[in-house]
């Protein structure tokens, strides 16, 4: 056995114990089910996820959860043009590039009850943003409702007549979330769920590919 030897003491020590040995379970499979389980949530109202937001949301699993101040800030970031990768077009340029493409966003206007309710098709940017707020909630009843509630906050333009920042008094995301989820009857607010989803299957029939001749169309525009 090992010792220690001095003028002041001898001490002899107990041998050495072996490294303690931990065994890390692979829940790397368990990761993969629960993102197919949420890809089939969000098939099942119509949305498909790209695989930019199912990375996204693999890094976001993996980070402690966000605080309820996120929202301010991606608002803050997208109004002030802070992150560098956007923000580069300016509205002008945006415009020409509708233009030229022919594309803008699809509408639809709804009557419930005495007033017009007015939404729109998102982008895929803010797409992204209100799936990644919402899966916040995963694996909790919360899940559908704020799914439902982000994506209908980016979607409402007008109500009554009225843009929705002038309706509100407040154009900003956060005045849209709470208008959404806290203050509409929730019977106007799965109206306006279902409409969105309603509007979402037109312009996918719309642009879908139906025939050959559609088909052939396309390849030729791509050989271009």
């Amino acid at each position: 056995m090992p010792g220690i030897k001095s003028e002041i003491m001898n001490k002899t020590l107990p041998a050495s114990q072996g490294l303690r040995e931990f065994e890390v379970s692979d829940e790397s499979g368990q990761e993969d089910e629960n993102i197919q389980e949420l890809e089939a949530k969000f098939a099942q109202r119509g949305i498909k996820l790209d695989p930019s937001t199912l990375q996204a949301i693999r890094a976001k699993q993996s980070m402690e959860p966000l605080t309820m101040d996120v929202e301010k800030d991606m608002s803050a970031a997208r109004q002030e043009k802070i992150n560098p990768k956007r923000g580069r077009l300016t509205a002008a340029a945006k415009k020409r590039v509708e233009l030229l493409s022919g594309l803008k966003r699809n509408t639809r206007t709804c009557l419930i009850g005495e007033y017009e309710y007015q939404l729109q098709t998102l982008k895929g940017i803010e797409i992204r943003e209100a799936i990644m707020m919402a899966v916040m909630y995963e694996g909790t009843v919360e899940l559908s409702f704020e799914t439902r509630k982000q994506l209908l906050a980016r979607s409402i333009t007008h109500v009554a007549g009225n843009e929705i920042g002038m309706f509100l008094g407040d154009d900003s995301l956060e005045a849209r979330l709470e208008f959404i989820g806290d203050e509409l009857d929730e019977r106007i607010t799965s109206r306006l769920y279902e409409e969105y989803l309603s509007l979402l299957n037109e312009v996918t029939e719309k642009y879908a590919i139906k025939t050959e001749e559609d088909a052939k169309k396309v390849a030729d525009d791509l050989k271009k």
